[in-house]
């Protein structure tokens, strides 16, 4: 991780022959295992039955988190950010990473990749994973968290090369 004010290193060239390997190998994952579901399958199988306090899902936000303060995902916290992933990617994993795990609460941060556009999403088809994603939970932790309606902001969805 970079310190503040740390200057990134910088891009290889476009033709960089590792880059390209590196792309296409990403693209192959991304074939295979769309949502990536081995990522957290050894940490899910160390929880052994242990049932965590929250659970937060979400992307390389919250994956990075746990990297600046390595006490944030203790004490039953756990982190299940994995970068670059979309919404449909973290639906996917969803049950296994999070309700199989039967937590109290769930924190979930989704949405950065698919309004990069990542992913090209429909305001139906957010408003269908929101759906999908309550109802796998309804029973499962005892509390799913919304930001929406504990801050009381209204959703925005985006929608890739929508006209004006």
């Amino acid at each position: 991780m970079l310190k503040p004010g740390a200057k990134p290193p910088p891009m290889p060239p476009p033709g960089d022959e590792k880059l390209q390997e590196y792309l296409r190998k990403h693209a192959e994952d991304l074939t295979r295992d769309f949502a990536d579901l081995c990522h957290y399958k050894s940490e899910n199988a160390a929880l052994k039955g242990a049932r965590p306090t929250a659970i937060f899902m979400g992307d390389s936000i919250t994956e990075a988190w746990g990297l600046g303060d390595t006490s944030l995902f203790s004490g039953g916290i756990v982190d299940r950010g994995i970068s670059g992933q979309t919404s449909p990617q973290m639906l996917v994993r969803f049950y296994q990473d999070v309700v199989a795990l039967h937590p109290k609460a769930v924190h979930i941060m989704a949405g950065t990749n698919d309004v990069a556009g990542r992913e090209l999403l429909l305001d139906i088809g957010i408003l269908c994973d929101q759906r999908r994603i309550r109802r796998l939970a309804v029973d499962k932790p005892d509390q799913l968290l919304d930001p929406q309606r504990l801050l009381g902001v209204a959703p925005v969805h985006a929608q890739k090369n929508r006209e004006r």
